[in-house]
């Protein structure tokens, strides 16, 4: 990896200590995975995101570690598909400040090395709670192994990233059983650039809105978990708000902390996979309109069986309302 003790090692004529490596060395040709430094601290990942998509149309993975919930540590990690598209981002980034932040220091940028870490094993089973990474270590070269301190320097505090996909971050709850699927068709396929295409089918993740309704997987579900709920927001307000956006019948559950507050997060049980994946369409990237919240609604199938409901005689003697349409 080119750290800031190895940095020096690049090519003299194409390195700087203000810019770092410029975008006409071929050293950028050898490589899938850029380094970042200079990043504002205060600079947020889905803002860094945003600021890396308007400068390439390819898909990435990015990785920005944080000293606390509200500050980055200064540095972030692109990982690309193919050494082309990370030699293209380099010259779009090059001299270049994200916007918005008042920042005099431009992005220092570098190659860094990628690979593989090793994963603990039960009986072949993968029982790592780190995420896993793919990628090739060059270009055209074979797949090694992350030394235990670089995994832990690089995967152990990593924020989830922005778009989720098997490779890069664990699941969201009750999308567990998919991580281990695409995990076998990325170890199944004939190469390494197979396996990351397959991958990058199935990443319809975000960690902003949740997964996104083109996911086949709303068609293998009948229940639905709401997070960002506001705090304040009533049963009653929520279940009128999504009667707005499905004529189907469903079932909402909603748990309080207190009698005036919930817990943030809600769910919702239909009849079908269809009427979900029809109410996910109709949530997508939406906020409760009565609520003054900035946060939007963020949506994933849930587990399928319904919630316990103690009774008495066969009488409902559940504390929550339960919705039916």
């Amino acid at each position: 990896m080119h750290t800031a003790s190895n940095v020096s090692q690049l090519p003299q004529g194409m390195r700087t200590e203000e810019f770092g490596l410029h975008p006409s060395s071929p050293e950028w040709y050898t490589c899938t995975k850029m380094m970042i430094r200079n990043v504002p601290a205060r600079c947020t990942e889905p803002e860094m995101y945003a600021y890396l998509r308007t400068k390439t149309p390819s898909n990435f993975v990015l990785q920005m570690p944080k000293t606390n919930a509200s500050k980055c540590k200064g540095y972030a990690f692109v990982l690309a598909t193919s050494p082309h598209e990370v030699a293209e981002l380099a010259k779009a980034l090059w001299q270049q400040r994200v916007p918005g932040r008042m920042s005099n220091r431009p992005l220092k940028i570098h190659p860094a090395e990628h690979a593989e870490p090793t994963v603990p094993t039960v009986g072949g089973a993968n029982t790592s709670p780190l995420p896993v990474y793919f990628a090739q270590a060059r270009c055209g070269g074979p797949v090694v192994n992350f030394t235990k301190r670089e995994k832990d320097a690089e995967l152990d505090l990593l924020p989830l990233s922005k778009f989720w996909c098997a490779l890069a971050v664990p699941p969201p709850p009750g999308l567990e059983h998919l991580q281990l699927e695409l995990l076998d068709a990325f170890a199944t396929s004939k190469t390494p650039e197979a396996g990351m295409r397959r991958l990058e089918a199935s990443s319809w993740w975000t960690e902003e809105f949740g997964l996104h309704p083109s996911s086949p997987e709303w068609y293998t579900c009948t229940k639905m978990m709401i997070r960002n709920v506001p705090a304040r927001c009533t049963e009653p307000e929520m279940y009128a708000y999504l009667r707005t956006k499905t004529p189907s019948n469903f079932v909402l559950q909603m748990p309080k902390t207190s009698t005036s507050k919930c817990k943030g997060y809600a769910f919702v049980l239909a009849t079908s996979p269809h009427e979900i994946a029809e109410l996910a369409k109709a949530l997508w990237q939406q906020r409760v309109p009565s609520r003054m919240s900035n946060r939007p609604l963020k949506i994933h199938p849930a587990e399928h069986a319904e919630p316990t409901v103690p009774t008495v005689g066969g009488a409902h003697t559940s504390p929550l309302p339960v919705y039916f349409a």
